[in-house]
């Protein structure tokens, strides 16, 4: 996978910030700010352990990402059906319960319900 950080004028200490984590230690190893032109190449498996853990307070993040697959369709299959989520410690009780409803529910009724939370958020701004 290839990220490329859009955000002009982002600086660090904004946030937003891409973990990656050690599975073992169950911690944040590096934390990857957002800033605009830095790019990371890392591998996809099933324990790359990565994401942003933290809401952002103001403003959005953008990025191009580009994944590269394999031509062996049932490998992809097999390898991407799911994306598993880390319990972190110290993880608020709404993130958990996004989490195990994931983990539950059929994903058109993870998508419905994703869209159901950004249409209230955007709501709420207006």
């Amino acid at each position: 996978m290839v990220i490329t950080y859009l955000n002009e004028g982002w600086q660090e200490g904004d946030g937003g910030e891409l973990e990656l984590w050690d599975a073992l230690a169950c911690k944040p190893e590096v934390q990857v700010a957002p800033l605009f032109g830095r790019t990371l190449i890392m591998e996809q498996s099933e324990i790359a352990l990565h994401g942003y853990p933290r809401p952002l307070v103001t403003g959005s993040r953008r990025a191009l990402i580009t994944y590269f697959y394999r031509h062996d369709l049932q490998v992809f299959e097999q390898q991407f059906e799911n994306t598993h989520y880390l319990r972190r410690p110290g993880l608020p009780a709404d993130r958990r319960l996004q989490m195990a409803l994931r983990d539950y529910l059929p994903k058109p009724a993870v998508s419905a319900l994703r869209r159901l939370r950004s249409r209230l958020v955007y709501l709420k701004q207006k």
